[in-house]
C-alpha cells in the first residue's frame, strides 16, 4: 500500500511540474525535478513486486529516502518559481509601454544571459520594419528593451 501511495503522489506532482511549464515557459527547467520522482516511480514498482527478497533495513531505507523526495521536489521547486508568469510579465510590458497584446509575436521566448539568469523575451512588431525585443525578469519584474 505505501508503495501505492508513493508512485501515487510522485504521479501527482509530475502533473503539476507538467502543468506549471507552459505558465512559466520552463523557468525553472522541470527536467532537473522529474528525473527524481521518476527514479522514485522506478523504484517503488520495483520494490513493490520484490519484497521478500531484501533486506527490512535496506526497504525502510529507501522507502524514507522516497518519502524524503517526494517532499523536497515541490518545496524547492516552487521556492524556484518566478514572480510573474509568462503572461502576467507580457502583460506588464504592454502597459507600462503602451502597446497592444496583439503586436507581441506569438511564440514564446526565453533569453538566458552571461551569468545563467533566465528571462522573458518578447518580440513587438511596431511597423513592417521595426521589431522591438524586450527581456523581462520574472523574478523582479524588471525589463528593458534590447537594442541591436
Amino acid at each position: 500500500m505505501i508503495y501505492f501511495l508513493i508512485v501515487f503522489v510522485a504521479v501527482i506532482e509530475i502533473v503539476y511540474l507538467f502543468v506549471n511549464r507552459p505558465i512559466f515557459v520552463n523557468i525553472p527547467p522541470i527536467q532537473f525535478y522529474m528525473i527524481p520522482l521518476i527514479m522514485v516511480i522506478l523504484i517503488s514498482i520495483f520494490l513493490s513486486k520484490r519484497t521478500k527478497r531484501m533486506m527490512r533495513v535496506v526497504k525502510q531505507g529507501i522507502i524514507i529516502a522516497a518519502i524524503f523526495i517526494i517532499i523536497f521536489v515541490p518545496v524547492v521547486y516552487t521556492n524556484h518559481l518566478p514572480l510573474y508568469s509568462y503572461t502576467e510579465a507580457k502583460a506588464i510590458v504592454a502597459k507600462r509601454e503602451k502597446l497592444l497584446i496583439t503586436e507581441f509575436e506569438e511564440h514564446k521566448y526565453v533569453h538566458k544571459d552571461e551569468k545563467n539568469r533566465y528571462h522573458y523575451l518578447y518580440k513587438v512588431k511596431r511597423s513592417e520594419d521595426e521589431t522591438i525585443d524586450y527581456i523581462f525578469d520574472p523574478f523582479t519584474g524588471g525589463y528593458e528593451a534590447l537594442h541591436d
